[in-house]
């Protein structure tokens, strides 16, 4: 997943976010994570300088070589990286991963190119504290976190083993803290997938309900 790739010890996790959408999604137990709001025009500026110079530290200036951001932010910058004649591929970023919505192919093609990184789509809410991540061996997602994750019909309720459904996620003590998530109706449709060797159960975000 992707904490576990962030734990490069060469480099830091730049984790953009814009502070307006709430608290940013939290990399436990990685001290070589830094969180930089996006906002108003000149956070640009300070996401850039950090990108270019790296970030000061007890150890030296470390280079930033992950990079966490709200899906619509990883495309705002990139186009403004472009108006300011910046190409993103020299800064040596190797991992970039957006959460918050799925991006397009086009864009998720577009980011790789140009950041000249790995890229990979975060599905979670902001009410269930696992996340599944996108899965580099069949490109499906997938909970590799203590979450139970179910796909149920969207009339009858009833849990269905294959094709198209609405996912619903139960989270319990001590992963929940404050209220038990029993069968959480997410809204979202998603499509089984085929198991793989990393989990049983495999997904992909189809879109919302409504």
């Amino acid at each position: 997943g992707y904490d576990q790739r962030a734990a490069n010890a060469s480099g830091i996790t730049l984790v953009i976010h814009p502070f307006d959408q709430g608290a940013p999604l939290q990399i436990e137990e990685k001290p070589n994570t830094i969180y930089l709001p996006f906002f108003v025009p000149w956070h640009y500026e300070l996401i850039l300088n950090t990108l270019e110079s790296g970030w000061s530290s007890p150890m030296g200036r470390l280079p930033v070589s992950h990079i966490l951001a709200f899906s619509p932010a990883l495309r705002i910058l990139t186009t403004w990286l472009a108006e300011q004649d910046k190409n993103p591929a020299t800064f040596g970023v190797k991992e970039v991963a957006g959460y918050g919505s799925i991006q397009p192919p086009v864009w998720r093609r577009r980011l790789k190119t140009r950041w000249h990184a790995h890229y990979t789509d975060l599905y979670g809410l902001s009410e269930v504290k696992a996340i599944a991540d996108t899965c580099p061996i069949c490109d499906n997602c997938h909970f590799l976190y203590p979450v139970i994750p179910e796909v149920v019909d969207s009339a009858s309720r009833q849990l269905v083993k294959q094709g198209m459904g609405v996912l619903v996620l139960t989270e319990l003590m001590p992963f929940a803290q404050l209220q038990l998530l029993i069968r959480y109706w997410t809204g979202d449709l998603v499509e089984i997938m085929s198991p793989c060797m990393l989990s049983p159960f495999g997904f992909k975000f189809r879109g919302r309900l409504a």
